[in-house]
């Protein structure tokens, strides 16, 4: 119960931030959690799983994939959403408060070539970075283990934010599916 709670909480940031297109990312600490729709705890749909990534579909082809970073007592980190509508595409990572605003946070696939992601809105809940999503950068999440989001800690320390990508191909593939 307290799980799903948490993830209410986090889906109704996904989506938020999808609608503006954004995304959300996560810590090397945490456990990751499929996140809902944004919907209270008691409607929140319940996702479909690929892997730790959940497919979520609050309305007829307006879905996203994502995966929510919670900590060790089950609460809310940071999050990655991917999203599609038509032939554009988004990536957001959401990030909790208190990191330094760079310019452009790194995101990378595998200690490959970082992408610029840029911060569009900070919130009381968090911070949106949005991630620009190429061919390259959409192969490379679908054939990698592992995306890195780099923000940097208010003493200027890097802090790499983690998150599996077990189950991204075929979660996007669902999503594919889903908004054709």
């Amino acid at each position: 119960m307290l799980g799903n709670i948490l993830r209410s909480n986090a889906i109704a940031l996904a989506l938020g931030v999808l609608a503006l297109g954004s995304v959300y990312a996560s810590s090397s600490a945490v456990a990751q959690t499929p996140a809902p729709a944004a919907q209270s705890a008691a409607t929140a749909p319940k996702p479909e799983m690929f892997g730790n990534w959940g497919l979520v579909c609050p309305q007829p082809k307006a879905c996203q994939i994502q995966v929510v970073l919670v900590n060790k007592d089950k609460k809310f980190v940071a999050a990655l959403a991917y999203g599609k509508s038509g032939a554009n595409q988004t990536l957001v990572g959401i990030v909790p408060l208190g990191f330094r605003l760079q310019n452009n946070p790194p995101f990378a696939v595998d200690g490959g070539t970082a992408s610029p992601g840029n911060y569009v809105q900070c919130l009381n809940s968090g911070c949106r970075i949005a991630i620009p999503v190429n061919d390259a950068v959409l192969r490379s999440l679908q054939g990698g283990k592992q995306a890195t989001l780099t923000l940097l800690s208010p003493t200027n320390k890097q802090v790499p934010l983690n998150f599996d990508l077990n189950g991204f191909p075929a979660a996007k593939a669902a999503l594919d599916k889903k908004v054709q």
